[in-house]
């Protein structure tokens, strides 16, 4: 979790097969910048210990008997899109209304994923595009380079990591590239 890119963890607080609420708190409050989402039996003895993650700051859980493909990718879908990250496209958007949508939307992407996008190349790519015509559209949208903006989304996911006293500076590094 230190050194890995992460946007949410899916995990059973008896993964060990002994319910261990105490270490799944202590995971969710160390790491409070990546969503935790509690994989959970509809039993009785799990009530108390979901009541206790709640209230350590677990926001999400599946309960085993309703986790149909479609709702559970639904609810990763949905712990996953960071609100800074929203709020960021929120105030982006008078640039990114100059720009094709199929570009704005990889865009979008980058911003909670920058360590899938190492370069304006990588943009250039996912938006089936040559590097001189991504800039370009860049130039014609008076938005900075493509370049600028995978840095700047480093940048922006790397606050937000730390924020989290668990993670260094060479943590987050590893992680962003």
């Amino acid at each position: 979790m230190r050194l890995e890119p992460l946007n949410a963890v899916v995990f059973s607080p008896a993964a060990d097969g002994i319910l261990d609420v105490a270490r799944a708190c202590g995971l969710i409050r160390k790491y409070s910048s990546i969503p935790f989402v509690a994989y959970v039996p509809l039993e009785a003895t799990y009530m108390r210990a979901i009541a206790r993650m709640a209230h350590d700051g677990l926001e999400d859980l599946v309960v085993q008997t309703d986790d149909a493909p479609p709702l559970f990718r639904r609810t990763l879908e949905r712990v996953s899109s960071l609100q800074e990250v929203s709020a960021l496209v929120d105030n982006l958007r008078p640039w990114l209304r100059r720009l094709p949508d199929s570009l704005v939307q990889i865009l979008i992407d980058v911003l909670p994923r920058p360590h899938e996008y190492r370069s304006a190349e990588d943009i250039a790519a996912a938006a089936a595009t040559t590097m001189s015509a991504l800039y370009r559209r860049f130039g014609q949208a008076g938005v900075n380079s493509p370049k600028s903006f995978v840095i700047g989304a480093r940048v922006f996911r790397g606050y937000l990591y730390l924020r989290d006293d668990c993670f260094s500076v060479r943590d987050v590094a590893a992680k962003l590239g």
